[in-house]
Formats: C-alpha cells, sequence, structure tokens
C-alpha cells in the first residue's frame, strides 16, 4: 500500500509540473510557438498514459492548432495533430464535445 501512495504522490506532482511547464512556456515564448507545441504533446502523452483521455484530447487538439498556425498544415508536426485526433478515442470525444456544444 505505502507504495501505491507515493506512486499517487509522484502522478500529481508530474501533473503539476507539466502545468507549471505548460503555463511558463505560454507566458515566455506566446501561444503559438514551438516550444508551446512541444508542451502540449508532451502533456498529452502524459495524461493518455494515465487514463485520462478526455484531458490528453484538449492538449492534443491544442497540439493540432498551434503546430498548423506555426508550421502549416502539411508540416509533419501538424498532420501528426490530425493523425492523433483521427484516433478512434479521440474522434468520440470530439464528437462529444461538438454535441456538447450544439445542446
Amino acid at each position: 500500500m505505502p507504495d501505491l501512495v507515493m506512486m499517487l504522490i509522484k502522478l500529481c506532482l508530474i501533473f503539476q509540473l507539466y502545468e507549471e511547464a505548460h503555463e511558463l512556456c505560454t507566458q515566455v515564448y506566446g501561444e503559438y510557438s514551438v516550444l508551446a507545441a512541444r508542451c502540449q504533446i508532451n502533456t498529452g502523452i502524459h495524461y493518455e498514459e494515465c487514463g485520462d483521455y478526455t484531458k490528453a484530447y484538449r492538449y492534443f487538439k491544442r497540439y493540432g492548432e498551434v503546430t498548423e498556425e506555426v508550421f502549416g498544415p502539411d508540416h509533419p508536426k501538424a498532420v501528426r495533430g490530425k493523425n492523433i485526433l483521427n484516433e478512434p478515442m479521440y474522434k468520440r470525444l470530439h464528437t462529444e464535445e461538438t454535441n456538447n456544444q450544439n445542446s
């Protein structure tokens, strides 16, 4: 049991560090920068690995928007963002988000 508690504490600290890094990056470089895109995807990957697909989706969606703006729609990073959002889990979350906005 103590191992589980320590693991949860570490996860909370990691989440906090990702959020702080993203916030600092945005303050220094702006929302549309190479580093901001990297923060978005890394945070999304972390949430995905922890099973929080809703939060991961938000970060991956933002990653797609930022990379398309920074690099252009045909750049490999922008294409990667589109491909992530075309995965079944994220397509479902997109549909749910769209339905909630239309309600």
